[in-house]
């Protein structure tokens, strides 16, 4: 008796034919059988990486999406900080008016309002500080 295991078993016994005269019988099978299981192997291989190769695309997309968030969002409150910057600025003059129509616009009234103007050109998107501030802030994380 000799028998096959695998995917597709077979089984051959000394009958009216001796398993020495079924022997290219046997060959022809295990080679036929080879081939089938060596060309399955291939098909999952190649599945196996098509799947790999779509599940990459699709995070790259996902990383793409992500990436396109974050700057939409950047840009949002870059937006929203230079409206503020000129709310800021506008409140800052109605100060200083008022104060230097009081007359009491001293030294010490005077350096508030240059530190809360130089606060604002740092908050504001578009100064040249804020870039400064911002490119150092870069420099320094790498």
């Amino acid at each position: 008796t000799f028998n096959m295991e695998g995917i597709y078993p077979k089984e051959w016994k000394d009958g009216k034919l001796q398993l020495e005269e079924q022997l290219s019988k046997i060959i022809a099978k295990l080679e036929f059988e080879g081939k089938r299981e060596k060309e399955q192997m291939e098909r999952a291989r190649k599945n196996n990486a098509e799947q790999a190769e779509l599940r990459r695309i699709a995070l790259e997309q996902r990383q793409l999406l992500e990436k396109e968030r974050q700057n939409f969002e950047s840009l949002l409150q870059s937006a929203l900080k230079y409206r503020e910057a000129i709310l800021l600025r506008e409140y800052l003059d109605v100060i200083e008016n008022k104060i230097t129509s009081s007359g009491e616009f001293d030294e010490k009234m005077k350096l508030w309002i240059k530190w809360a103007r130089n606060s604002v050109e740092t908050y504001d998107p578009l100064s040249d500080i804020y870039e400064s501030l911002k490119n150092q802030i870069i420099i320094e994380d790498i």
